[in-house]
């Protein structure tokens, strides 16, 4: 809360955003109508506290909250395109943590 919106739906997003998510979570998004993503993909309580500077360091090391999160959540929203795009770019669909991913999605 206390943050001024970006921008407003128009009234056919906001019926496309109603008719997916009742709850109206930030953000939303839609991966060619077969995966959404309705607010945040991991505990933003990992980011409490920390300056921008000290969350971009963080993302250097792949052992804190931060880095494993963010990767984590990334690594599932590329998955999930690549399910979506029939696995385009081979060279990134084809990687096996992209593999192993896309044979949790339902």
């Amino acid at each position: 809360g206390g943050y001024q919106p970006l921008d407003t739906p128009t009234p056919s997003e906001a019926s496309l955003l109603r008719s997916l998510d009742s709850s109206g979570g930030i953000p939303f998004v839609d991966i060619g109508g077969r995966y959404l993503i309705s607010g945040a993909t991991y505990d933003p309580g990992v980011l409490q506290g920390k300056t921008a500077q000290q969350i971009a360091a963080s993302l250097d090391d792949p052992v804190t909250a931060v880095s494993k999160g963010a990767v984590g959540a990334a690594n599932t929203i590329v998955a999930a395109i690549c399910r979506a795009t029939n696995g385009q770019p081979t060279d990134v669909c084809g990687s096996p943590t992209v593999q192993s991913i896309q044979a949790q999605l339902g």
